[in-house]
């Protein structure tokens, strides 16, 4: 676009049948039209690329083509001044418009590290209030099953995922509880093995005094295989 319009404004400059006349000066201050192109369209640094053509242009067509009748520039102050003008023009239009571009630019980019920032900041926040559940629902579930193993329920378990901030803690009691279940089951066997033995002597001394046949009921102990050796035996009393 920018070398079509460029382009469009040194043909009208060539083309002209009569040569430069005082109104094809306004041509060389419309030209800057496409340095406010260049610094919308294209990098800020390739207005001042534009402007030189520019420049370049404005000086060979006013140095080397024939003017008309009501454009003769007969002084050197005459010519310097038709340069000028159009020229400054150009170079001030290349300036402002850059800084104009740079600090646009620059705000762009300010705005987008803050929008940076927020969005960090509050997926900060997001993560912080989901720990933050993590915690509540993990003490409370943790608090239950506390509660329940005072209760004597030692089958309680703390249900934490892995992905919850607590669950080394909920994995520490759940194999604590896992220990003192079974603990609690050896006991509970130790207690049954010792009232049998307790039964089998009363057995053993019921069938001394009585001097019949051992009868000794399985109990579903450790016990029952001496049990079955002992049973319809005679028991000496000596």
């Amino acid at each position: 676009m920018v070398i079509v319009v460029e382009t469009a404004f040194v043909t009208v400059v060539l083309t002209s049948p009569l040569g430069l006349s005082s109104r094809s000066l306004t041509t060389f201050y419309l030209i800057v039209l496409t340095e406010l192109m260049a610094v919308s369209l294209l990098p800020p640094r390739s207005v001042f690329l534009v402007a030189l053509c520019n420049a370049v242009f404005t000086w060979a067509a006013i140095s080397f083509l024939h003017h008309t009748a009501d454009f003769q520039l007969v002084t050197p102050s005459a010519y310097y001044s038709a340069l000028a003008s159009p020229i400054v023009l150009q170079v001030i239009v290349a300036v402002v418009t850059f800084l104009w571009a740079q600090g646009a630019q620059q705000a762009i980019e300010r705005a987008e590290r803050v929008a940076a920032l927020e969005r960090a900041l509050a997926e900060r926040d997001r993560a912080e209030a989901e720990q933050k559940v993590q915690w509540e629902d993990g003490i409370q579930q943790i608090l239950q099953t506390h509660i329940q193993v005072a209760n004597g329920n030692l089958e309680a378990r703390a249900p934490l995922a892995r992905d919850n901030v607590l669950w080394q803690v909920a994995y520490a009691l759940n194999n604590l509880l896992a220990r003192l279940q079974r603990t609690e089951q050896v006991e509970g066997e130790m207690q049954r093995v010792r009232m049998e033995i307790v039964r089998v002597i009363h057995f053993v001394q019921n069938a001394k005094a009585r001097r019949s046949l051992l009868q000794l009921p399985r109990s579903g102990t450790i016990l029952d295989p001496l049990a079955q050796e002992l049973t319809g035996t005679y028991i000496d009393q000596g």
